[in-house]
């Protein structure tokens, strides 16, 4: 991702740019709108993500409930995710020299003090990241639910 961005080098510090993972390749277009424009009205940037609705357990070292977590603060991150330019490049530099394990873009955000925006999405926005996602990923992009691009 950073070797994308540093191919940029003739962006304003300030440009908004967008981050999609193609594992999430049902992304409705017509939400960019909503994205760009948080992004623009926040310093930082902006992600789309999804309410928890699931219970979620945080476990201990040997694999037993510890704690049941609040899910009405806990969002599911996904991609499409927006930021200004200049902030992202050094906070995926900064990452990348630092060996760090980071699993989205707005994590490396916030290594350096800088937290997105949540837009929350409307629509499934299914991840293929496993065989097993496949049929469901196909059964989405044939039923109704398919997002308009």
């Amino acid at each position: 991702m950073l070797a994308g961005l540093n191919a940029l080098p003739d962006l304003a510090a300030d440009t908004i740019v967008a981050v999609h993972d193609a594992a999430r390749p049902c992304f409705p277009c017509a939400a960019l709108d909503a994205l760009f424009a948080r992004a623009d009205a926040h310093p930082v940037g902006a992600i789309w993500a999804q309410p928890m609705l699931d219970t979620v357990k945080r476990a201990n070292q040997a694999g037993e409930v510890a704690q049941t977590l609040d899910r009405t603060v806990l969002w599911r991150a996904q991609t499409p995710q927006v930021f200004r330019f200049a902030a992202l490049r050094e906070a995926m530099a900064l990452a990348q020299a630092e060996g760090a394990v980071i699993t989205d873009e707005s994590q490396a955000m916030e290594r350096c003090g800088l937290f997105a925006a949540i837009v929350p999405c409307p629509v499934e926005n299914p991840k293929l990241t496993r065989a097993g996602d496949l049929p469901q990923l196909l059964h989405f992009l044939s039923s109704s639910q398919t997002p308009a691009a």
